[in-house]
């Protein structure tokens, strides 16, 4: 979150945005997956079964206070901590400068009718998976990923009027990170022991949702830590 969030003020930056869109792009981009579930995609998969379970939905209902977890827009992000968001929101400043919470979760949860609404969350190549390629590439040790690289494409975005696309010059990084992207799918697809891994895992948790009440699977668990689900659920 903190990458995307480097990588959208550099877009920014490059694009000229006006002091309101910068902050409401930056903070977009700082909370884009804070309702991602544990285990992240293999945990969302089941609840997506069972309750239609979208951390996009989520997120977008958290930020506008729409959500029906407990607390509301309080409600529990991770071990007791919530959204400081809205505080930030309704403080002077940002009243002055006229930051919009609608606006940041639109930019957040990739919606089509803002001009921004692709930049972080899309189909193509965004901001987010731009640095998770490279980040992901990195830490599984794939060789000379360059960090540089992010940054580079992060300055490629060009808008003319409500379309955002890549400058023509950026045709080589698009193509490095591409190729990036493929060594690094390949290797994640590829690995038995982590499709084993993940096929396990989303077995055993939906067994959970067919058990006893206090441990039973529900949409509301979605705000589990990792150790959370495994220990005070699955171990039980």
């Amino acid at each position: 979150s903190l990458g995307v969030c480097h990588l959208a003020g550099l877009f920014a930056q490059n694009v000229g945005l006006s002091k309101k869109d910068t902050i409401e792009v930056m903070l977009a981009a700082l909370y884009h997956d804070v309702a991602t579930p544990p285990f992240a995609h293999a945990v969302e998969e089941v609840l997506a079964e069972i309750c239609k379970f979208n951390h996009e939905d989520k997120l977008r209902q958290l930020i506008i206070g729409q959500t029906n977890d407990l607390g509301g827009h309080r409600t529990q992000l991770f071990l007791g901590r919530s959204l400081k968001l809205h505080k930030i929101c309704q403080s002077k400043e940002a009243r002055k400068i006229g930051i919009d919470l609608l606006r940041i979760a639109d930019i957040a949860s990739g919606s089509s009718d803002d001009p921004l609404g692709n930049i972080i969350c899309s189909k193509g190549i965004d901001l987010d998976n731009i640095d998770n390629v490279i980040r992901a590439s990195s830490a599984m040790g794939v060789s000379n990923v360059s960090f540089q690289l992010a940054e580079n494409l992060a300055h490629a975005f060009v808008m003319k009027g409500s379309k955002i696309y890549f400058d023509e010059s950026a045709s080589k990084d698009i193509e490095d990170w591409k190729h990036l992207r493929e060594i690094l799918y390949s290797k994640i697809f590829d690995s038995i022991n982590d499709f084993s891994l993940q096929t396990m895992l989303k077995h055993a948790l939906r067994l959970l949702t067919d058990t006893r009440d206090e441990i039973k699977l529900q949409e509301e668990d979605w705000c589990l830590t990792d150790n959370e689900l495994f220990h005070d659920r699955l171990m039980k």
